[in-house]
């Protein structure tokens, strides 16, 4: 999908809306990456909503995306990709300074596979 300019000077980039232009520690090159404020401005001008009213909506997306990971739940966006827990099961580490090994316990971790509708928008 082409990306365009626009009057405020962020880059549009359709579904994904606009992205504000951030200096990139590699000198000549530009990063662009989108805040939760860009987000939820992002949301009010698609939607014709207020800022609140966005940032409400904004907010009440991700808790509800939290709250399902948090019970073990994956959380299915088709077009744009599942969001599931990965298991992390127990292991033996060391530490560097010591060398000493030690036990790492078990985790979980957030994950993101982006589905096909996202992964042809930016290709």
């Amino acid at each position: 999908m082409p990306s365009e300019s626009t009057a405020s000077g962020l880059v549009s980039i359709g579904f994904l809306g606009e992205m504000a232009c951030r200096a990139s520690p590699i000198i000549g090159q530009e990063e662009q990456s989108m805040n939760k404020a860009d987000l939820i401005d992002s949301v009010a001008s698609a939607t014709g909503l207020g800022k609140p009213e966005a940032g409400s909506a904004v907010e009440s997306v991700l808790n509800v995306i939290t709250s399902a990971l948090q019970r073990g739940e994956s959380v299915s966006l088709v077009g744009f990709g599942i969001f599931s827990i990965s298991e992390r099961a127990a292991r033996v580490g060391r530490n560097p300074r010591t060398g000493e090994s030690i036990t790492i316990a078990p985790s979980r971790a957030p994950k993101f596979k982006a589905g096909k509708g996202l992964k042809d928008a930016v290709n």
